[in-house]
């Protein structure tokens, strides 16, 4: 009502409402500028200069490399196969799943703390107030996979096994999902945290099994990507040019899906809770924060799963000392059991590809091996929690009147019983995933295989424990490293903090193309585990005080 006591119309109450809303967020924003929470203009303008510029002085030569690596003669032809589209539909629905699990701890829609608090408890909208993150991260997950998609295809372009249409065809089909993945990171932040845990471990396992029955997977979204991609039957016609049957149904439904996407997205926006918001932005500062400082190994720990289950399970099972840490361990992984499922899926998945990689060529075979390096590295995190309790404790009073290498020695009894059950689980999942013809079918994995499937776990908990006793980032690494492109410290630091990681793909690579030429290349393994277990010692030295 007005003083004259007129009722204003809906349509003038829509208007002054959203004044009211840029009023309040323009205030917000010069209140968070005050506080240096908000980067200027200049920041940011400087943040994507440099960024322009790193992709055009690293990016374009690392990509030229990538193309002429993708159309080589003895590459090119095993990435137009059916296995080949199977493992891209595979990759896409486990992204899928990944973004889905990953918006229950970290959505797209998110701001900072202050921001989140302040935009919360306001009457602000979620549509209007997370617009601006939700589409950035929509845009940046589109374009990311489009240029992966770009580079990819840009190989088989080069060795001529697709055309430009159905490169322009494929890059399409890759941006488009991009928005549909972008819509499952939205609906994983909007759901509770065990609706998004189920649908997004149901998503995960539909990926596989759509992988394993192929007429399934076409029928998902991730297969209607999938399906753009070129195989030997399809690449190309006589006539020169890929054929359509299928494809436009696919792109349709693809573009549909991301149209939908594009719908609900703002009632998505408008049901995230406030208290959800704000605990993930005061996550994301926390972890922000410590990763610009050098500690990304905390900032990755606030990011780590919390015990949910089995809280007053007895941890102490036997009076016997190996047996005693064995259980106490154990029961330790139990307690988070989807970080631990997730643990063992991903040590299972390196062992296929360690035997797939064994029947590949040399000259690919690394490109295999080097993944299932990182994976049995990443899977063995979820029973290494004692390697950390042990790098906390040096400098303490002894428990039970054990040195650092005795500790750390019981600590790895879970980590290889963990390793011995995924050796055995990839077998069999090799075995099996060859019978249904998802993988070529040859010959079960001889001792060699099964040789090298042990040695890359063994060589998971030593660089599990070289990562472990890690310690703060030694200050002559934030020393300067002028170069013509600029102060490359950076990336001296980037490698120290990923120097197990890279160790664990460099050595599984390694090792994997040198024991095809020769029984002896799996002599890399011991030879890599002790200078880990060296370099272990020197950082457990360097840790007392």
């Amino acid at each position: 009502m007005t003083a004259t006591g007129w009722r204003v119309p809906p349509a003038e109450e829509a208007d002054r409402a959203a004044a009211s809303w840029r009023v309040r967020s323009a205030a917000a924003r010069d209140l968070r500028r005050t506080r240096g929470d908000r980067p200027a203009s200049g920041d940011r303008a400087l943040t994507v200069y440099a960024g322009v510029l790193a992709l055009l002085i690293a990016g374009a030569p690392l990509v030229r490399a990538v193309v002429l690596a993708l159309s080589d003669p003895a590459v090119a032809p095993l990435l137009v196969s059916t296995e080949a589209r199977s493992a891209v539909g595979l990759v896409l629905g486990l992204a899928a799943g990944g973004l889905l699990l990953l918006g229950g701890m970290r959505g797209p829609a998110l701001r900072s703390a202050f921001a989140s608090a302040t935009l919360a408890s306001s009457d602000v909208p979620r549509r209007r107030s997370l617009h601006g993150p939700w589409v950035t991260w929509l845009v940046v997950l589109a374009c990311t996979l489009a240029l992966l998609a770009a580079v990819s295809a840009g190989g088989l372009w080069a060795f001529g096994a697709v055309t430009a249409t159905s490169w322009t065809t494929i890059v399409l089909a890759a941006a488009l999902y991009g928005i549909v993945a972008a819509g499952c990171w939205l609906l994983g932040q909007r759901m509770p945290p065990t609706a998004t845990a189920a649908v997004g471990s149901g998503v995960l396992a539909l990926a596989v099994l759509g992988w394993i029955l192929r007429p399934l997977g076409a029928a998902l979204p991730w297969g209607w990507a999938a399906v753009t991609w070129p195989t030997t039957a399809s690449a190309v016609t006589s006539t020169g040019t890929a054929p359509t049957s299928g494809l436009d149904v696919a792109l349709a439904a693809l573009g549909l899906a991301a149209v939908a996407v594009l719908l609900v997205a703002p009632r998505l926006l408008d049901g995230l809770r406030g208290e959800a918001l704000v605990e993930q932005a005061s996550r994301q500062d926390i972890a922000r924060t410590l990763a610009v400082t050098g500690d990304v190994a905390a900032a990755g720990a606030r990011y780590r799963a919390l015990p949910s289950v089995a809280r007053r399970a007895r941890a102490i099972l036997s009076d016997r000392l190996p047996l005693a840490y064995l259980g106490r361990d154990l029961v330790g992984a139990l307690r988070t059991p989807f970080r631990l499922a997730a643990g063992m899926a991903a040590s299972t998945t390196a062992v296929v590809l360690l035997s797939l990689a064994s029947s590949l060529g040399p000259a690919v075979a690394w490109t295999v091996a080097g993944p299932a390096g990182v994976l049995a590295f990443a899977g063995m995190g979820a029973v290494s929690d004692g390697f950390r309790s042990v790098a906390v404790a040096i400098g303490a009073p002894a428990l039970f009147r054990q040195q650092t290498a005795t500790a750390l020695a019981l600590h790895a009894i879970l980590p290889a019983v963990f390793g011995a059950v995924a050796v055995a689980l990839g077998v069999a999942a090799t075995l099996a995933l060859g019978a249904v013809g998802v993988l070529p079918a040859g010959p079960a994995p001889d001792g060699t295989t099964l040789a090298l499937s042990a040695g890359v776990a063994l060589t998971a908990i030593a660089l599990r424990i070289v990562d472990a006793l890690r310690g703060t980032l030694p200050l002559s690494l934030l020393a300067p490293i002028p170069t013509p492109a600029g102060d490359v410290s950076i990336l001296a630091q980037l490698a120290w903090q990923a120097d197990a990681l890279l160790s664990a793909f460099a050595l599984a690579a390694s090792a994997t193309a040198l024991t095809l030429a020769g029984p002896l290349g799996l002599l890399v393994l011991p030879a890599g585990i002790g200078v880990g277990l060296v370099r272990a010692r020197s950082r457990a030295l360097a840790l007392r005080p």
